[in-house]
């Protein structure tokens, strides 16, 4: 988690880059060769050469307390998804954003139990998604 400040220090800004590099460059660095490799796809019967799906978050809108990081790598996905749709269109090639609630993931693995017990209260089901089910819902 990278908290804002705490009682002691002010935010550590290398986690944050470190969240920043992960989340955003790292989806960026992959769209950008996907586009690439796509771009020169043989069109499918609608004319698609292929979708870049990027993976944002309600945390982007609706980010908790020591999610400053998170919530601005998330927020920057979202905001690139038009911008590149935009550009990549052209070459037939969509771009989409996902925006889950808690999945359960080895990242949500260090979320503390209290946490995560809230996280999960908060949401319509009660429960966290599991990845069989955004698997799902990206095919």
């Amino acid at each position: 988690p990278v908290i804002t400040m705490t009682s002691k220090a002010p935010m550590d800004t290398q986690k944050f880059k470190k969240v920043i590099d992960i989340n955003l460059m790292g989806s960026v660095n992959v769209a950008k060769y996907c586009s690439v490799v796509f771009a020169k796809n043989k069109p499918d019967e609608d004319g698609e050469r292929g979708v870049i799906v990027f993976v944002s978050s309600v945390a982007a809108s609706e980010g908790n307390r020591s999610q400053v990081a998170y919530g601005a790598s998330k927020g920057a996905i979202n905001g690139l998804v038009l911008p590149m749709a935009r550009d990549l269109g052209r070459y037939n090639i969509r771009v989409v954003a996902i925006a889950p609630g808690i999945f359960d993931t080895p990242l949500g693995d260090v979320i503390p139990e209290p946490i995560k017990q809230g996280l999960r209260a908060a949401t319509p089901m009660k429960r966290t998604g599991k990845p069989s089910e955004f698997r799902q819902f990206v095919c």
